[in-house]
Protein backbone atom coordinates (compact mmCIF):
# COMPACT_ATOMS: atom_id res chain seq x y z
CA UNK A 1 0.00 0.00 0.00
CA UNK A 2 2.83 2.42 0.83
CA UNK A 3 4.37 1.85 -2.60
CA UNK A 4 1.03 2.52 -4.30
CA UNK A 5 0.67 5.76 -2.35
CA UNK A 6 4.12 6.88 -3.49
CA UNK A 7 3.30 5.99 -7.10
CA UNK A 8 0.09 8.03 -7.07
CA UNK A 9 0.90 10.87 -4.66
CA UNK A 10 3.78 12.44 -6.53
CA UNK A 11 2.18 12.90 -9.96
CA UNK A 12 -1.29 13.59 -8.56
CA UNK A 13 0.08 16.04 -5.99
CA UNK A 14 1.85 17.98 -8.74
CA UNK A 15 -1.35 18.06 -10.79
CA UNK A 16 -3.36 19.29 -7.80
CA UNK A 17 -0.83 22.03 -7.09
CA UNK A 18 -0.80 23.15 -10.72
CA UNK A 19 -4.61 23.13 -10.70
CA UNK A 20 -4.73 25.28 -7.55
CA UNK A 21 -2.45 27.83 -9.20
CA UNK A 22 -4.55 27.81 -12.38
CA UNK A 23 -7.72 28.36 -10.36
CA UNK A 24 -6.07 31.23 -8.47
CA UNK A 25 -5.06 32.86 -11.74
CA UNK A 26 -8.54 32.44 -13.21
CA UNK A 27 -10.65 33.42 -10.21
CA UNK A 28 -8.45 36.07 -8.61
CA UNK A 29 -9.16 38.81 -11.16
CA UNK A 30 -12.86 37.89 -11.26
CA UNK A 31 -13.00 38.36 -7.50
CA UNK A 32 -11.44 41.78 -7.85
CA UNK A 33 -8.03 40.85 -6.45
CA UNK A 34 -5.20 43.11 -7.57
CA UNK A 35 -2.54 41.54 -9.81
CA UNK A 36 -0.03 41.44 -6.92
CA UNK A 37 -2.43 39.31 -4.85
CA UNK A 38 -3.01 36.90 -7.74
CA UNK A 39 0.77 36.61 -8.23
CA UNK A 40 1.24 35.87 -4.52
CA UNK A 41 -1.38 33.11 -4.67
CA UNK A 42 0.44 31.61 -7.63
CA UNK A 43 3.64 31.46 -5.56
CA UNK A 44 2.20 29.68 -2.51
CA UNK A 45 4.05 26.41 -3.10
CA UNK A 46 7.10 27.82 -4.85
CA UNK A 47 10.53 28.02 -3.19
CA UNK A 48 13.43 30.45 -3.41
CA UNK A 49 15.67 27.74 -4.92
CA UNK A 50 13.11 26.78 -7.59
CA UNK A 51 12.39 23.31 -6.17
CA UNK A 52 8.81 24.16 -5.22
CA UNK A 53 5.62 23.42 -7.06
CA UNK A 54 4.67 23.89 -9.81
CA UNK A 55 8.30 24.95 -10.29
CA UNK A 56 7.72 27.90 -12.58
CA UNK A 57 9.46 30.56 -10.46
CA UNK A 58 12.41 31.00 -8.14
CA UNK A 59 14.43 33.69 -6.40
CA UNK A 60 13.36 37.23 -7.05
CA UNK A 61 10.74 36.00 -9.52
CA UNK A 62 8.63 35.16 -6.45
CA UNK A 63 6.38 37.95 -5.22
CA UNK A 64 7.60 39.70 -2.08
CA UNK A 65 4.25 38.93 -0.44
CA UNK A 66 4.75 35.20 -1.01
CA UNK A 67 8.34 35.38 0.26
CA UNK A 68 7.17 37.04 3.47
CA UNK A 69 4.36 34.49 3.90
CA UNK A 70 6.86 31.64 3.47
CA UNK A 71 9.09 33.16 6.16
CA UNK A 72 6.13 33.74 8.50
CA UNK A 73 4.98 30.12 8.08
CA UNK A 74 8.36 28.81 9.21
CA UNK A 75 8.52 31.22 12.15
CA UNK A 76 4.98 30.39 13.28
CA UNK A 77 5.66 26.66 12.98
CA UNK A 78 8.53 26.64 15.47
CA UNK A 79 8.26 29.81 17.57
CA UNK A 80 5.69 28.60 20.11
CA UNK A 81 7.63 25.47 20.94
CA UNK A 82 11.16 26.82 20.88
CA UNK A 83 10.96 30.59 21.00
CA UNK A 84 12.99 33.10 19.07
CA UNK A 85 16.19 31.02 19.03
CA UNK A 86 14.39 28.06 17.43
CA UNK A 87 12.72 30.34 14.89
CA UNK A 88 16.06 31.91 13.93
CA UNK A 89 17.66 28.47 13.62
CA UNK A 90 14.84 27.16 11.42
CA UNK A 91 14.79 30.24 9.19
CA UNK A 92 18.58 30.04 8.86
CA UNK A 93 18.38 26.35 7.97
CA UNK A 94 15.93 27.13 5.17
CA UNK A 95 17.74 30.25 3.88
CA UNK A 96 18.73 29.85 0.24
CA UNK A 97 16.49 26.79 -0.13
CA UNK A 98 12.89 27.41 0.82
CA UNK A 99 13.52 31.03 1.84
CA UNK A 100 15.17 34.16 0.47
CA UNK A 101 18.53 34.36 2.28
CA UNK A 102 18.37 38.16 2.60
CA UNK A 103 14.87 38.02 4.08
CA UNK A 104 16.04 35.29 6.48
CA UNK A 105 18.98 37.44 7.56
CA UNK A 106 16.70 40.45 8.05
CA UNK A 107 14.44 38.35 10.30
CA UNK A 108 17.41 37.15 12.38
CA UNK A 109 18.69 40.73 12.74
CA UNK A 110 15.34 42.11 13.93
CA UNK A 111 15.45 42.43 17.75
CA UNK A 112 11.88 41.34 18.63
CA UNK A 113 9.96 40.37 15.51
CA UNK A 114 7.34 38.12 17.11
CA UNK A 115 4.28 38.83 19.16
CA UNK A 116 3.97 37.59 22.73
CA UNK A 117 0.68 35.92 21.88
CA UNK A 118 2.61 33.32 19.87
CA UNK A 119 3.73 31.72 23.12
CA UNK A 120 0.22 30.20 23.44
CA UNK A 121 -0.60 28.88 19.98
CA UNK A 122 -4.03 27.82 18.83
CA UNK A 123 -2.56 25.97 15.87
CA UNK A 124 0.75 24.33 15.10
CA UNK A 125 2.33 23.13 11.91
CA UNK A 126 4.09 19.77 11.86
CA UNK A 127 7.82 19.83 11.37
CA UNK A 128 8.91 19.27 7.80
CA UNK A 129 12.27 18.87 6.08
CA UNK A 130 13.60 21.72 3.92
CA UNK A 131 13.12 19.60 0.79
CA UNK A 132 10.06 20.09 -1.41
CA UNK A 133 7.10 17.83 -0.94
CA UNK A 134 3.37 17.84 -0.61
CA UNK A 135 1.95 20.65 1.54
CA UNK A 136 1.32 19.82 5.19
CA UNK A 137 -2.08 20.40 6.76
CA UNK A 138 -2.69 22.72 9.69
CA UNK A 139 -3.47 20.73 12.84
CA UNK A 140 -5.50 22.01 15.81
CA UNK A 141 -3.52 21.59 19.04
CA UNK A 142 -5.99 22.59 21.76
Amino acid sequence: MAQRFLEVAQPEGLKATASACEVSRALGPRLGLPPAAVAALDDVWERWDGLGMPGARSGEQLSLVAQIVHLAEQVARVYAGGGRAAAITEVGRRAGGHLDPQLAAAFAATPTPCSRRWTRPTYSLPSSPPNPGPPRLLARTN
